[in-house]
């Protein structure tokens, strides 16, 4: 998850290591930029504004705005070694209580489970 306004300059950086959009993605822009490499890599980037709360705010492809809870955007984790911002396991199952979950969708919340302890 990303700020909007920093979704081009996202896509400029991962584009100087092989990654393109995926004009296939659905849904897409403004939802989110879903960038592929030719191994076959992945980056989805899922895109927010923040209001006054400090809520994220996602626009969905049918004009709606999905809400990320202003508590559950200041998680941190770690990639390669490195600490990141994230979002919180919490609001990551709260935004997949969605069916049918594809099989990705249901390995990582498996994964959520059994890390975190959460209820999936």
């Amino acid at each position: 998850m990303i700020r909007r306004r920093d979704a081009f300059a996202a896509e400029a950086t991962l584009g100087a290591l092989g990654f393109a959009r995926d004009l296939t993605a659905v849904p897409g822009l403004p939802a989110r930029l879903v960038l592929r490499d030719p191994d076959g890599r992945q980056v989805d980037l899922h895109l927010i504004v923040h209001d006054n709360a400090r809520n994220g705010w996602q626009q969905l492809d049918d004009g709606s705005w999905g809400r990320y809870d202003a508590d559950g955007l200041d998680a941190w984790g770690e990639v390669a070694d490195r600490r990141v911002p994230c979002i919180s396991p919490e609001l990551q199952v709260k935004h997949h209580r969605h069916e049918p979950w594809a099989d990705k969708d249901r390995a990582d919340m498996a994964r959520l489970a059994e890390r975190f302890g959460l209820d999936v």
